[in-house]
């Protein structure tokens, strides 16, 4: 799978700002995270999985996404090309 980006769109009038996205669908979410680190200088991980999808939205500021394909489950190659999409 591919990651991609899906763009929102937003509406402003006299009562505020409404940011959607329209065209996502969520029926195959299960959980939704919102978090918010103390340092622009951690970074955050999730560890490989075989089956594994996740969805990300910037509140505020911005995020990189780098991604592993592994080669092999049971013994991965160690210099494995890092994937990077922003």
């Amino acid at each position: 799978m591919i990651p991609k980006i899906i763009n929102g769109g937003s509406h402003t009038d006299d009562r505020g700002t409404l940011k959607f996205n329209n065209d996502f669908d969520a029926t195959a979410i299960k959980r939704i995270y919102v978090i918010q680190n103390k340092s622009t200088d951690f970074i955050r991980a999730w560890q490989g999985h075989k089956v594994e999808q996740r969805w990300f939205s910037v509140i505020s500021g911005s995020f990189r996404i780098q991604l592993i394909e592994i080669d092999h489950w049971e013994k991965p190659s160690k210099n494995l090309e890092n994937l990077l999409f922003c």
